[in-house]
């Protein structure tokens, strides 16, 4: 990633969430669909939550950044869109 600077920044916090912002956009990013039940462990999972699945041998992370609810009662699923670096 290229050097970034900026006078206004001068606190450590807002300087690290620049900081991922701009490392996070390198690399190759897909965004993929999970489809799962509603729990009441985990119930719905919100947008910009981290989640971890496993895709075939290798486990992944990634960023929720939607989801959509269907249910054919008794049965409620979800659908998450995450956004993943591989």
């Amino acid at each position: 990633a290229p050097m970034v600077s900026d006078q206004l920044a001068t606190h450590l916090t807002a300087v690290t969430q620049r900081g991922r912002a701009i490392l996070s956009k390198t690399g190759r990013i897909a965004t993929v669909r999970l489809r799962l039940p509603v729990l009441d462990i985990t119930g719905v999972i919100q947008p910009g939550k981290l989640v971890e699945y496993v895709d075939g041998a290798t486990t992944r992370r990634g960023l929720v950044r939607g989801v959509s609810i269907s249910a054919t009662l008794p049965q409620v699923w979800q659908t998450l869109t995450v956004e993943t670096h591989e």
